[in-house]
């Protein structure tokens, strides 16, 4: 058997790897803003599979997906939220928000049981 090691990264290589991870979500979001929609319509985006995403414990590396949210053309969305689902659990776990207010109080009593990030 064979067993496959990887080193840990160092810091610059962390950097690069959140900064990486957090464009992955630019497209999608913008995608799902070019549809029309008749009612107001938020997007819920799980990243837990991109990079290190779904093993890491919060810390800054979260900001980097706030700074793409807050880059990106929403369109036709009233607000989208950047989530992760832990891996032994039915939980969600919010990591950045952007969007209308009102709309961020409905998504978080919905999905989040009441908790929501502070909106951007």
């Amino acid at each position: 058997m064979r067993v496959t090691y990887q080193s840990l990264l160092i810091d610059p290589e962390w950097e690069y790897h959140w900064k990486m991870a957090a464009l992955q979500i630019k497209d999608p979001i913008e995608k799902k803003g070019k549809k029309t929609y008749t009612i107001p319509s938020i997007v819920v985006l799980d990243v837990s599979r991109l990079g290190w995403a779904g093993q890491q414990p919060i810390g800054p590396w979260t900001s980097e997906f706030q700074d793409v949210l807050d880059a990106c053309d929403l369109g036709n969305l009233r607000g989208v939220l950047v989530v992760r689902s832990e891996l032994t659990s039915q939980g969600l776990e919010p990591l950045c928000w952007r969007g209308d207010s009102s709309l961020a109080v409905a998504a978080g009593a919905v999905l989040l049981g009441g908790h929501m990030p502070k909106a951007a």
